[in-house]
């Protein structure tokens, strides 16, 4: 008898562990990239076909704002940052205003 009582409560935890699992709401996670602030598409009327090589990666003709210098670090991830002057502008204008601490142990 000790043995069925044992089963069954075994078995009704196990039904109300999948219950929980089945019932409870999702948990959004902590972060959530966003393709969009990554690799922006060009608008549809654009034609990008005219646009020069490498135009994403050159400096801009006006100053950059420590919002836009954080996006084009974001953008630019994966550039090399002495390769794309767009990325180094924006990592230098970001250490002048404190926002990155530049590693000593890096060149």
């Amino acid at each position: 008898m000790a043995q069925f009582v044992a089963l069954v409560g075994i078995v009704a935890a196990l039904v109300v562990m999948a219950a929980i699992a089945l019932y409870a709401p999702e948990r959004p996670s902590r972060y959530t990239p966003t393709p969009a602030l990554i690799h922006p598409a060009p608008e549809p009327d654009m034609d990008v076909s005219v646009w020069p090589h490498g135009w994403p990666h050159e400096v801009p003709d006006e100053p950059m704002s420590l919002i836009e210098a954080h996006r084009t670090m974001q953008r630019h991830r994966s550039c090399v940052r002495v390769e794309c002057p767009r990325k180094s502008m924006a990592y230098h204008l970001l250490v002048e205003a404190g926002r990155i601490r530049p590693d000593s142990g890096r060149a």
